[in-house]
């Protein structure tokens, strides 16, 4: 089980229903503190097919207000106390039956309501340091907020997880993906060429190697406003950029060549529904049949 970083676009959440119902269905405990508004939520679960009451009764669905798990008055966003009351809820999900694991998803918006970044970095360093793999840990983030970190917090974000959720399966993050992304935002806003002479006058004049990138990303964005100084926000919003658009939740729904579409039916109802990612509801959210059919779309 992993500690991975999701990174969820325009505030929609039906994609993360998904990965919700997947868990579920594969046996596992969820405990679900993402949104806001807990009732809303279990409605909205039930409309995506999950029969959210059911796995409530049954003990295997906790659904949470994400203000109660990062709260402000409680913990002061302080990493280790943030880490207490996730480690509470688990070990109670884990008293409530006999599951095959236990998935905790969870969105520390707080911390950037409170533009409290540092606070937010050290935690989930702090997180990837105790991480045991007892469990699996999914850490979800608006696109929004995420868009706005400065680009050290952002290296620093995403080097603390180990898996990138970016559609139905993970993808293992490595700090090379990082450094390649930052080469290629900077050849996009200066060229090939001057990116590689960046490179270089940050080895000979700032002693600044790729290890240093990963260690000590601030490091690394002070020398590209020392280098480009007037256009260095133009350079860093472009690293930013080309970042966001490769680790962004069902990011390859973008690419058309990837879709697939499919046309989802009831076949005791006959409520039906076209999705183009590759997840359908365990069951129908009108009458509850367990059947639901999926049938490839294909073109003419």
């Amino acid at each position: 089980m992993y500690h991975s970083i999701c990174i969820v676009p325009h505030d929609n959440y039906s994609g993360l229903y998904g990965k919700v119902s997947s868990y579920l269905s594969a046996g596992y405990a969820v405990v679900y503190a993402v949104e806001t508004a807990v009732t809303d939520t279990v409605q909205r679960m039930n409309e995506a097919g999950i029969r959210a009451e059911k796995y409530i009764n049954e003990n295997a669905l906790t659904v949470l207000d994400r203000n109660s798990v990062y709260s402000q008055s409680r913990t002061k966003l302080e990493g280790r106390l943030v880490l207490e009351t996730w480690k509470a809820i688990i070990s109670e999900t884990s008293q409530k039956g006999k599951f095959k694991g236990i998935a905790v998803m969870g969105m520390p918006e707080p911390f950037f309501e409170t533009i409290s970044h540092q606070k937010l970095v050290e935690y989930e360093q702090l997180v990837a340091r105790e991480f045991d793999g007892s469990f699996e840990a999914v850490c979800c983030y608006m696109q929004r907020s995420v868009a706005d970190l400065p680009l050290k917090y952002l290296i620093s974000l995403l080097n603390s997880h180990q898996y990138i959720v970016t559609g139905v399966e993970h993808s293992q993050w490595y700090h090379a993906k990082v450094l390649e992304m930052i080469g290629r935002g900077l050849e996009k806003t200066v060229g090939k060429k001057t990116s590689k002479l960046a490179f270089e006058a940050m080895k000979s004049m700032y002693k600044i190697d790729e290890r240093t990138v990963i260690a000590q990303p601030a490091v690394f964005e002070n020398a590209i406003r020392k280098m480009f100084s007037d256009s260095a926000e133009t350079v860093l919003h472009a690293i930013k950029d080309e970042i966001m658009r490769n680790i962004l939740f069902e990011d390859h729904t973008n690419d058309t060549r990837k879709l697939s579409a499919q046309f989802l039916i009831c076949p005791s109802c006959h409520w039906s529904a076209t999705t183009i990612v590759s997840w359908k509801p365990e069951f129908c959210p009108v009458c509850y049949y367990s059947g639901i059919r999926s049938i490839p779309v294909t073109k003419p």
